[in-house]
């Protein structure tokens, strides 16, 4: 699973903060604003602002309706103005809810910027589903002990892990 990858990268990362940037997402930059330098720049500019080496900051977009029920939805604590996008502080996830029960119409959306910390919690959560180590439940546990941010991402998002975003990130950008 993710999360396991993401162990994996412990030796090259040290102690130092990260990103984490899932292929199945292409998140094309806008021509000016925050998100004119990429979304993964977009985030690391929120960490640099917000976490001060303490905490995380997670790419989101807002899932209308259904949507939802394909991602985890952040639960918001409160919001934060930044000028890189609002920061909505989490309070936890749920996984691929419903759409009625979902906590927010915020998904994660695969764009990570993380603590060397969260190595410790990736070593010591339970496997979630699949019996695989999971991003999110290390992310969860995180949030006890260092605040995790959820950024909106700027661009045009594709979302690569479907035939039908896979085919018009093809034929839009080819």
């Amino acid at each position: 699973g993710l999360g396991h990858a993401v162990l994996c990268a412990q030796p090259v990362v040290g102690n130092e903060p990260f990103a984490v940037i899932l292929a199945d997402e292409l998140i094309r930059p806008t021509t000016s604003g925050p998100g004119a330098h990429g979304a993964t720049a977009q985030l690391s500019s929120a960490f640099a602002r917000l976490c001060d080496a303490k905490g995380a900051v997670i790419g989101v977009n807002h899932m209308p309706g259904e949507a939802i029920s394909r991602y985890g939805a952040i639960k918001i604590e409160k919001v934060l103005p930044h000028a890189d996008g609002d920061a909505m502080q989490l309070s936890g996830f749920v996984e691929k809810p419903k759409a009625s029960e979902a906590p927010s119409q915020y998904g994660a959306i695969g764009r990570y910027v993380l603590p060397a910390t969260i190595f410790e919690h990736l070593k010591h959560i339970k496997r979630g589903s699949g019996g695989e180590i999971q991003l999110t439940d290390a992310i969860a546990s995180l949030l006890a002990d260092e605040p995790v941010y959820a950024v909106e991402t700027v661009g045009t998002r594709y979302d690569c892990g479907t035939k039908l975003g896979y085919l018009e990130a093809t034929v839009k950008l080819g």
